[in-house]
Formats: structure tokens, C-alpha cells, sequence
């Protein structure tokens, strides 16, 4: 390429051929645009344009995909090697949407049964992760496809995590960033699961990924061991030697550098016989066709369909000019040897039809829709499907790539503060068109669901801010993610009920970030949840919704109307009216941490650009919503006992609300009898000054009498300390005698 506008315009035209679905027409044109990325990539693009090459890469992601999921063996085979390539070549380019997606795709492609696709998933998965950069989402996935009932998927799975340990761990940033993230737990969570594993191949492979997770973090190994059965123990001590004698063998870093790679290969050789044995052929070892092995390590995989298959898909393959440049030819699933290249150019295509085949041929060749395996037809199904469809699908994994496509068919929509608007919304479905009130219920029945995936599915950027606060009203939706995130610790008892308390955590953060931003009536929609829920949880029910919800409907126990949780809903919209008042004052903590930088970085496609960084400052500035605020805390203030749940955030939120205003503030508490007065000051350790009634009254009533009043000295107050406690009790005395003084100096 001459220009980065050259690299653009190819960019785009490769774009256009996987815009719809895969036909008859388009597979072809879509392998050539595969093999020409290839070429791209092999090239000194990514070097002279890296912007442009990163930026074409990210938009032809969604049609890489595709290619990796193709029903034609050779278009995914093609595009499986493309991906080998973007690891290879640009692994260190690339960003976290590229690869996120990539690895999510290869990792799916673990649970397919073909084994041919299995088996090229298995070496481009591995390529891919050596070269490339590590991202801490990674094990995410794996640890979602290590409890898969297909003992292949979690075979794979052990091989993921060996690669990674293998690779990365020797790195002191890398291991920082798996304990930063959790991921180092999650690893251990894998080699626990898999030690135990009634596959013997998955635990074989698990016992060699443990020692070399022993070498990183001896201590978190040490005591996994501890915890194991004896005859796992037994085997696993039994491996280390061969293990820890095998550590040569780990891989820190690619071998072979672009520059070499680009000249060992060429675009037109590119479908290498023996390469497609060696990677493909579940038969291959090293033991059996007397090869070393080693150098499989270092190579690219080239995941091709053997030229000894001479019968073509389409009838254009049997002309000489295009099938000699052709590879689009029919797929056999066994693995037969090598051809020697004279045969190959021995070859004459023929000039009469072939004869029918033999049965036992039948049995060996495939012919697109004769043959066709059941889950080839699923498979094709499931690309049918609209997203209402999706979304009510008995696959989890379609669900939740229905709520994928639910968001960004959703991204136009914008974001109402006031209340959901779902008038415009309009779904394709099979039944016709779907309106706004059924997708939020279909939604909410999915959020409601116990399933920990789907609900991880749908703690996600695109899932909280694309879909849900588009669609649920916070008064639905956020009282019901808090008490998630409020679990105590004695009802997490499995696996799953903590890693749906992580997620629902998560998921808050992501629901605050966006709604200060986007949100400028947010406290007065906690002011009005405050209320509802009763004060402490001890106000009557009368208070709550009177709309049933679907857990109502369904014959199960609000959890709204249950006093423990209307306690954790009380302590948490005062915490979070805390933190809305605390970058008023300038005390807003700095969150450096990785979880709070990436969530900016994966909130930036979900957010307004011309949004403010916090929408709700300007509500704070009306001395009557501080009031509001004062009015509505005083009571309960006065009432807090030092062991309550909401004992801490109330008394934080109430001395913070005086530092906003404090003159405010004393006019507030002046209104309120001197024993409530004593027990707020009780509470906040602070001495409140009790204003004579008049200071509350219209300017228009005391203009008449300013010259009578006495004069109140304005002095700082002082914390009051344990020694003071006691004599105390003579601050209201003293307040009602400066008031009746007072008031008789007014008459």
C-alpha cells in the first residue's frame, strides 16, 4: 500500500462481503477476502499505517467471526489460520475489543463437534495466546468453559491455561496483574476442578499446568495441595519430577520474528499438505509418524483441506483455470496420508462426470445438504433467529449473544433519566414486531433467572447501560441489583452465589458511574427510594410499591417487603447519596486501581462524549433539596443506634450535608425541640447550635424588630469529647432559656 486512504478502501470492500449471511453465492468471495487479510497482515501494513491496519482489524472482527463459524470446512479453516496470523504478526498490536472477541470465538469453538474444526481451534488458540499480549478476561472465559458437561471443552481448557503459564507467568508485570484481577484465583480454580477431572487426558494435562503454576506461586500451590484428596495428591507428587524435567520446554516468547515468518511463506502456497495432517489429524504423534515434534511448537498452523479431495463443492471447480487456484474443495473427515507432489501434477481434472459412489464412499464423503450432520443443521438454524428468538432460546450460549445484539440494536436508542422510553422500540421477531413492554419483561425474567452465567451476561457494560437502564425503571431495577450485591456472607455457600455477588457488585459500579453522568435527578430518585423502603426497614409496608412483581406474580416472597432487606437498601442509597455529596466538597477518593481504570475504558463506548463528568453537582446548589435531604435524615439521626447497618453511612451523609451548607443546616435543626437537637449532636459529636425561632421565619415579619434583637456571637464550634458528655445535658436548658429570653426582649 502506498497510503493509509489505499488501506482504508481495502478495508471497506472486504467489509462489504460479510455484511449478510452466508449463501452459495458469497462463501467463495468471502474465503478470497479471508486469504487476502492474510496477506495484509503478513505485510509491512501494521508497520507504516499501524492506525489505520488497527482500526480496519477492529471492524473486520465481526467478519473474521463469521469465517471461524462457517458451515464450509475450508472457509473456517482459512479463517482459523488468519487468526493464528493476527496473533503472530500483530499479537502485540492489538487492542482489547480484538482481542476479547477473537479468544471468545476460539474458545466456543472448543464445544463443536466436528473434530476437524475442534482440532484447528486447539493449535490456533494456542498460536494465538503465545504471541499475543495477556488480558486478564481471559481466564474468565476459561473458567465459564471449564464447567462445560463435554469433557473436550474442558480438555481444551487445561490446555489454554498451560499455554498461559507457560508463556506469560515468568513476567513479574504479568503475575501482578493476574493477583491484581483475581485471576490467579480463578487459575486456581481451573487446576482444582481439573485434578479431579474423570477425564484422564484433562487430568494429565492439569498436572503438568500445576507444577508450573508451583514454580510462580509456590505458597497458593502448596496449599491447593493440602486440600486434595490422597490419591489425587498421590498422582500429582508422582509428576513432578517429569514435570519440573520438562521446564525447558516452556515457552517465554515467539521464536521466529515477523521478518523471518514473512520470508519462510508465501500467499500462494499457503495450503500446505503436510501442515494440515500435522494439525489436524487426530492421528498425528509423534510416535507415529516418527517426527520430533518440536518444531510444531514454532510453526504457524496451516489448516488446509487435502488435495487428494478431487471431488469439488461447486460445479465451477472442475474447470482447469479454477482449480488450480481454487481450495474450495469437498471435505472428507478422515485423515488420509500425505501425496506425493508429482501426483498433483500428474492431475487432469476429468472430462466426463464421475461415476455414483459406492456406498462406502457415501459413508466417507460429505455433500452439503445430502449428509449433513444434526449439528451442522442446528448450527445453520441458529444463524435464522431473530433476537427475540435469541434471547428465549434453551441455549444459554445464543441468549447470550442475543443480548449482545439486543445492545447494539439498541445503541441508538438514548437514555431517558426521567423514565424508561420503550413507545419507539420496535423488535423483529418470528410472530411479528415486539414492542418495548415485552422485551423489558422478557429482560427482566432473564435478570430474575438463577443462572450465574447469564446473569454475568448480564452485568456487562453493554448489557447494564445498553440494555437494561433502557428498558427497566430504576425503581424496578437498581433496589433489586443492591440487595444482590448485599448478600451476606452466610448465603454464599457455593461457587455460583459468589460469583453472582462479584458480578452484582460489579454491575453497580457500572449502574453509578453511568447515572452520575447521565442522571441529574439521581438523588432525588434515592431520596424517593429512602422512602420507600421505610427509613431503617422498620416502617410499615404501606410504604412500598403496590405493583406486584414478577416474584409476587410467581408465587414467591417479595424480597422487598422483608425488613433485613429493606435495612441493606437503607445503608446503601445513604452511602450512595454520600458519595454523590463528597466530590461537592473536593473529598472525593482517587480509585487507582485497575478495576475502576478499566471500567473508564470499557465505559467510553456506552457514554455520551457530551455528558458532564458529574450531572447530579447542580442539584446540591438548591438550599431546598438540602432541606429536602435534612428534613428526611434529622428523624432518623435522632433514632440511630450505634449497631445499626445504616448507623455509619447516616452519620457520614449527615455531617458531610453540613459542611455543604452549614448555615442551612443550623436553621434546619433549629425547627426540631432541644432533646432531638442534643441526641443529633450526640450522634455527630459536634455542638449544634439552636437558632431562636425568628432566624426560621419570612423576612417580611422581623423587618419591624431588628433593632430589638439580641445579637447572636458567631463563634466555631467545637467537638464535643467523652469528658463533656455528662454536663451536656444543660445545652437544651440553656438553648430554651436564651429563646424565652429572648422572646421576652421581642414583646
Amino acid at each position: 500500500f502506498t497510503s493509509a486512504k489505499e488501506l482504508d478502501a481495502e478495508f471497506a470492500s472486504m467489509q462489504t462481503v460479510f455484511r449478510d449471511k452466508e449463501t452459495e453465492h458469497n462463501w467463495e468471495a468471502r474465503d478470497k477476502s479471508v486469504t487476502r487479510l492474510r496477506g495484509i497482515i503478513r505485510g509491512d501494513a501494521n508497520e507504516k499505517y499501524h492506525d489505520s491496519f488497527i482500526l480496519g482489524l477492529r471492524q473486520m472482527v465481526d467478519g473474521i467471526i463469521k469465517g471461524v463459524e462457517s458451515l464450509r470446512t475450508s472457509l473456517a479453516l482459512n479463517a482459523l489460520t488468519l487468526v493464528s496470523e493476527i496473533g503472530t504478526y500483530a499479537g502485540k498490536s492489538i487492542d482489547t475489543y480484538i482481542y476479547d472477541r477473537l479468544v471468545d470465538c476460539l474458545v466456543k469453538c472448543a464445544t463443536t463437534t466436528k473434530k476437524v474444526i475442534a482440532t484447528a481451534s486447539l493449535k490456533t488458540t494456542t498460536t494465538f495466546l503465545r504471541h499475543s499480549i495477556y488480558h486478564h478476561k481471559i481466564m474468565n472465559m476459561l473458567w465459564v468453559t471449564m464447567n462445560e458437561k463435554n469433557s473436550q471443552a474442558r480438555l481444551f481448557t487445561v490446555t489454554y491455561t498451560k499455554t498461559i503459564l507457560q508463556t506469560h507467568t515468568h513476567r513479574d508485570h504479568t503475575r501482578s496483574v493476574m493477583d491484581r484481577t483475581g485471576n490467579t484465583d480463578l487459575i486456581v480454580k481451573i487446576l482444582s476442578k481439573g485434578l479431579d477431572d474423570p477425564t484422564p487426558a484433562v487430568r494429565e494435562n492439569c498436572r503438568e499446568a500445576f507444577w508450573i503454576f508451583w514454580e510462580h506461586w509456590q505458597d497458593r500451590a502448596e496449599t491447593l495441595l493440602k486440600t486434595l484428596p490422597p490419591p489425587i495428591k498421590k498422582a500429582l507428587e508422582k509428576s513432578k519430577n517429569a514435570a519440573l524435567a520438562n521446564k525447558n520446554r516452556t515457552i517465554h516468547s515467539p521464536t521466529n520474528s515477523t521478518g523471518s515468518l514473512r520470508t519462510s511463506s508465501s500467499m500462494g502456497s499457503h495450503r500446505n499438505i503436510s501442515d494440515y495432517h500435522e494439525a489436524v489429524s487426530p492421528s498425528t504423534s509423534s510416535a507415529s509418524n516418527g517426527s520430533s515434534g518440536s518444531s510444531e511448537q514454532h510453526s504457524i498452523p496451516h489448516h488446509e483441506i487435502p488435495k487428494s479431495m478431487t471431488r469439488s463443492i461447486s460445479p465451477r471447480a472442475s474447470s482447469p483455470s479454477i482449480r488450480s487456484t481454487s481450495p474450495h474443495l469437498l471435505r472428507s473427515y478422515g485423515s488420509p496420508p500425505p501425496i506425493p507432489s508429482h501426483l498433483h501434477t500428474a492431475y487432469k481434472p476429468p472430462t466426463s462426470p464421475p461415476p455414483p459412489p459406492s456406498s462406502t464412499q457415501a459413508r466417507k464423503t460429505r455433500v452439503p445438504g445430502l449428509t449433513r450432520k444434526k449439528s451442522t443443521i442446528g448450527m445453520n438454524a441458529k444463524r435464522k433467529l431473530s433476537i427475540v428468538s435469541m434471547l428465549n432460546h434453551d441455549d444459554l450460549t445464543v441468549r447470550c449473544e442475543g443480548l449482545h445484539m439486543l445492545a447494539r440494536k439498541l445503541s441508538g436508542q438514548r437514555f431517558n433519566p426521567k423514565h424508561p422510553d420503550r413507545t419507539f422500540i420496535q423488535i423483529e421477531s418470528s410472530k411479528g414486531m415486539v414492542d418495548g413492554d415485552k422485551l423489558k419483561d422478557i429482560i427482566w425474567s432473564m435478570f430474575q433467572e438463577e443462572n450465574v452465567r447469564l446473569y454475568e451476561a448480564l452485568s456487562t457494560w453493554e448489557s447494564v447501560a445498553g440494555v437494561l437502564l433502557k428498558l427497566v425503571s430504576f425503581e424496578e431495577y437498581v433496589p433489586r441489583l443492591i440487595l444482590d450485591a448485599s448478600a451476606d456472607a452466610i448465603s454464599l455457600k457455593t461457587e455460583d452465589d459468589v460469583a453472582k455477588f462479584e458480578q452484582a457488585n460489579q454491575a453497580l459500579k457500572r449502574v453509578k458511574h453511568f447515572l452520575k453522568r447521565h442522571d441529574p435527578n439521581l438523588p432525588e430518585k434515592l431520596y424517593a427510594g429512602l422512602q420507600e423502603v421505610g427509613g431503617f426497614g422498620t416502617g410499615p409496608t404501606s410504604s412500598l410499591r403496590k405493583t406486584p412483581s414478577i416474584a409476587v406474580l410467581s408465587g414467591k416472597k417479595d424480597p422487598m417487603r422483608n425488613p433485613a432487606n429493606r435495612r441493606k437498601l437503607t445503608s446503601r442509597y445513604l452511602e450512595w447519596m454520600d458519595e454523590l455529596v463528597l466530590p461537592i466538597l473536593g473529598l472525593e477518593q482517587n480509585n487507582n486501581n485497575s478495576d475502576d481504570v478499566s471500567m473508564d475504558q470499557l465505559a467510553t463506548e456506552w457514554m455520551d462524549p457530551d455528558a458532564p463528568d458529574n450531572a447530579v453537582s447542580q442539584w446540591f446548589e438548591s438550599d431546598a433539596h438540602i432541606r429536602q435531604y435534612l428534613e428526611k435524615l434529622f428523624p432518623l439521626a435522632s433514632t440511630s443506634s450505634s449497631g445499626s447497618v445504616v448507623h455509619a453511612p447516616l452519620v457520614s451523609l449527615v455531617g458531610h450535608l453540613r459542611l455543604v451548607n452549614q448555615k442551612l443546616f443550623e436553621i434546619v435543626a433549629s425547627t426540631y425541640d432541644p432533646s432531638t437537637v442534643t441526641k443529633i449532636s450526640r450522634v455527630l459529636g459536634i455542638h449544634i447550635r439552636i437558632l431562636p425561632d425568628y432566624v426560621c421565619q419570612s423576612a417580611s415579619i422581623i423587618d419591624g424588630v431588628d433593632e430589638q434583637l439580641p445579637e447572636v456571637e458567631d463563634r466555631a464550634e467545637e467537638p464535643i469529647t467523652e469528658e463533656t458528655y455528662e454536663p451536656f445535658k444543660s445545652v437544651p436548658d440553656v438553648g430554651s432559656y436564651d429563646a424565652e429570653t429572648s422572646a421576652n426582649k421581642i414583646d
